[in-house]
């Protein structure tokens, strides 16, 4: 089997030998997702390369809706909250380290995406408007305290990064939007929203630019 990866646009092609049964079994589910088996492949291979080395590591546990939901049902609003806020102050930067990522403002963002919606599936959607004051709208389908427990995670994120957490924080049963304001010495000179984020600088690589929609 061959897979081809993509980094900065670049491609390799490498060759891997599997057993049959692991073969056939990709190749009904390409079909099923109607994807290319190279592509089924390389998803595969991003995950594993981007996040689950860490969460091997971290003995990360991936968990169904269902389980979560049970969770969420007998914790209180008051400990969804704390335990966010305690872990978003540490949390965050532990693992972009993990993943050889430098701890910037501009990879903690594209976290957002990358990591959180991406492998961890936090939340179903994300968007970043970046202004004088900053929004970050998360969509999910987990209720209300779902939503709190962003809310305290990501406000504890970006305070650990240099921002202060604005009013009115809206949270409700699918929705968290948050507002920021970037502190001195950090300045964005990025206006509009970012729509699609692109991959995370690692560490002594050139950052990317961000894709912006005015």
């Amino acid at each position: 089997m061959q897979a081809t990866h993509s980094k900065s646009k670049k491609t390799v092609t490498q060759t891997f030998r599997i057993d049959h049964d692991v073969q056939e079994t990709l190749s009904s589910e390409a079909k099923n997702q109607r994807v290319s088996l190279n592509t089924l492949v390389s998803n595969v291979l991003n995950d594993y390369a981007f996040y689950g080395r860490v969460a091997e590591r971290y003995r990360a546990l991936r968990l169904s809706a269902t389980t979560i939901g049970a969770f969420l049902e007998v914790i209180s609003d008051e400990d969804m909250g704390r335990a966010g806020s305690k872990t978003g102050h540490k949390h965050p930067a532990e693992l972009l380290s993990a993943l050889g990522v430098a701890v910037t403002v501009d990879n903690l963002v594209k976290a957002l995406e990358e990591i959180y919606l991406r492998h961890l599936r936090w939340f179903d959607h994300c968007m970043v408007i970046k202004r004088n004051t900053w929004e970050i709208h998360l969509k999910h389908g987990f209720g209300q305290k779902w939503s709190i427990w962003l809310s305290e995670y990501f406000s504890s994120m970006f305070e650990e990064a240099g921002f202060r957490r604005m009013e009115p924080t809206v949270v409700d049963r699918t929705y968290t939007t948050l507002h920021f304001q970037p502190l001195p010495p950090y300045t964005s000179n990025f206006s509009g929203v970012t729509r699609r984020v692109p991959p995370m600088t690692r560490q002594g690589t050139e950052s990317l630019s961000e894709t912006r929609s005015d």
